[in-house]
């Protein structure tokens, strides 16, 4: 028997890229291609590694820095017995700037050779243009945001919009019960952008129907980031947003003749604390009952209730110990009511009367009401 110790290293000779100033055309993308070979075949392992991540991380698609580029997903390396070479994706964009890039190879018994190359990554950052709102501006319903961007590879998707305000930016309740998401000031709200992607221009725009900012005036700093995270200049406006209007909801909701349990969510907008409240939810008492109510989200955990057989709920909210309502939007209250089983299919309004508001320090305030619906069905 001859047994033979392998403690050559393998042979690595890096075609690509081999210079330090490496310019993508603007594109961001780095290929690889290097040749290996070892005195006893049997290359197993082949890693491509950069000190910064690509992408903009795995999070984002890409790759996290250190990590192989060559096996993440969404990667296609053409590997051959003693070559491999690597065409970066669009989704695998490099960071402007220096890039540190090691290309190793190991074979079966261990024995490893790397090649560290130094790039300096010549790209384009993208463009953007805040188109609406300018200076000035009245954010009022209906107001949409626009921008324009590009990239020179087009790479620039949701999380790549970067829109900061230093108001909060309330996401409003609906009658059918949906929510847009808001953002605390200081947090992104590129989530609430709708992107069209063009073939030069891409476009980013935010309808204010589903969104309010707290009267007075509000800054906004706006850009974007291409997935390997490069920066556009931002652009900054000053708009003004009217004094919004407190609003009390119904939600609507469909319930089967006969149900018991029934959900009817009630919503508040603020704009400001609520010190208290107290209304009315009035309903056909032929078709429905109250069986009793709870607090939801940011109310007081025991509202007041008072129902009357006459298809009448008095509801009064208020904290105990002083603390107020937050400021927002979304369902405070459910109404848990039992719909009767002779009940024909029928659209049953459900009306809010008799609101009074007070703020913090008890001051009557004017508030918005919509009434609702519970559609019943056989």
């Amino acid at each position: 028997m001859i047994i033979r110790h392998d403690d050559s290293r393998p042979v690595l000779n890096v075609l690509y890229p081999n210079d330090s100033v490496f310019d993508t055309d603007g594109d961001l993308r780095v290929n690889f291609a290097f040749e290996y070979s070892d005195s006893f075949p049997g290359i197993e392992i082949i890693s491509v590694t950069n000190d910064r991540a690509i992408g903009g991380g795995l999070s984002k698609g890409g790759v996290d820095a250190g990590a192989n580029i060559i096996t993440a997903p969404g990667a296609s390396p053409v590997i051959h017995p003693e070559s491999a070479t690597y065409n970066a994706s669009l989704d695998h964009e490099f960071p402007i700037g220096a890039n540190s890039v090691v290309i190793s190879v190991a074979d079966s018994a261990g024995n490893v050779t790397a090649d560290t190359v130094e790039i300096e990554v010549a790209g384009t950052e993208p463009s953007f243009s805040l188109v609406s709102p300018s200076d000035g501006d009245v954010l009022t319903p209906g107001f949409v945001m626009r921008v324009e961007f590009s990239d020179v590879a087009g790479r620039v998707v949701q999380s790549g919009l970067n829109f900061i305000a230093d108001k909060p930016l309330i996401g409003l309740l609906s009658q059918d019960g949906t929510q847009s998401k808001g953002a605390e000031a200081g947090e992104t709200f590129g989530h609430a952008f709708s992107i069209t992607e063009g073939s030069l221009l891409s476009t980013a725009e935010m309808n204010m129907d589903s969104y309010a900012f707290p009267g007075g005036e509000t800054t906004i700093v706006a850009q974007v980031f291409d997935l390997a995270g490069n920066p556009s200049e931002a652009d900054t406006v000053t708009v003004t947003a009217p004094d919004p209007y407190h609003s009390i909801l119904v939600v609507n909701s469909i319930a089967q003749a006969g149900a018991q349990g029934h959900t009817i969510p009630l919503g508040f907008t603020s704009f400001e604390p609520f010190g208290g409240l107290q209304f009315s939810l009035n309903f056909d008492a032929s078709v429905m009952s109250v069986d009793s109510i709870s607090s939801q989200g940011r109310a007081p955990s025991s509202p007041f209730y008072e129902a009357s057989g006459e298809g009448k709920l008095d509801i009064v909210m208020v904290d105990l110990a002083g603390d107020p309502i937050p400021s927002g939007s979304g369902v405070v209250l459910h109404v848990y009511a039992s719909i009767n089983a002779t009940a024909a299919s029928q659209v049953m309004a459900l009306t809010l009367t008799d609101v009074q508001v007070a703020n913090e320090a008890g001051d009557p305030i004017n508030v918005v009401t919509r009434d609702g619906f519970i559609e019943v069905q056989r």
